[in-house]
């Protein structure tokens, strides 16, 4: 989850529901995501390729 106006229709209970499965124990922030594709649009990435990059504070497995 990611703090967006997509998930502005949540409770609070239900925001911490989910946080309480979050390995780091707090959902994402936008700035998050946005360091990510930041990197893999620059010249540092420039030798990945294929990759399933998770911003999800560790929930996946």
């Amino acid at each position: 989850m990611i703090d967006t106006k997509m998930n502005s229709h949540l409770t609070n209970e239900e925001i911490n529901a989910f946080v309480d499965e979050i390995p780091l124990g707090r959902i994402g922030k936008v700035q998050d995501v946005s360091g990510v594709v930041s990197f893999l649009a620059s010249d540092k990435a420039e030798y990945i390729t294929g990759q399933v990059i998770s911003v999800d504070g560790g929930i996946t497995i």
